[in-house]
């Protein structure tokens, strides 16, 4: 079974995340939540009107992520119970299960450079770009991680 999976860093710690069909059906609720990510660019808007687009856009990437983080969990924990990420970074991988975070920790915790690469993470999963898990065989123990 081959399913994308991306990492995004929040408030230092590494979670899955995924665009699977229940993310999907759960983002179609909130769809009007996507305008605000269109006007989050532009530059000809007042420091009212600017700052009112910041903090929906805010609010439009930190209920996508908690949706596709979710679901990135939900996926790891169970269809890959045996893949353990690498030692050398810091994932939401504690007592070999997948943990997540609600929005409002992930409003808490979010750095302005987190956010940026945050959005960019989404962005990808909705490409599918790059980052996926392959599982090896039936018994899933053979799984890897692929850097873009």
């Amino acid at each position: 079974m081959n399913r994308q999976i991306f990492y995004a860093q929040i408030g230092g710690t590494k979670y899955p995340l995924i665009f699977s069909l229940g993310a999907r059906k759960q983002l179609i609720n909130v769809k009007k939540q996507f305008a605000a990510l269109q006007k989050y660019s532009q530059n000809n808007v007042s420091l009212e009107e600017n700052l009112e687009i910041n903090a929906d856009a805010i609010d439009a990437v930190s209920t996508l992520a908690d949706i596709m983080i979710r679901q990135g969990v939900a996926y790891l924990n169970k269809f890959h119970k045996n893949y353990k990420p690498p030692q050398s970074n810091r994932y939401s991988y504690i007592n070999g299960e997948w943990k997540g975070i609600c929005k409002n920790d992930i409003e808490l915790v979010t750095t302005n450079e987190e956010f940026n690469e945050l959005l960019r993470t989404i962005i990808k999963a909705f490409s599918s770009g790059s980052g996926s898990i392959k599982t090896k065989s039936k018994n899933e123990t053979a799984i890897q991680e692929e850097q873009s």
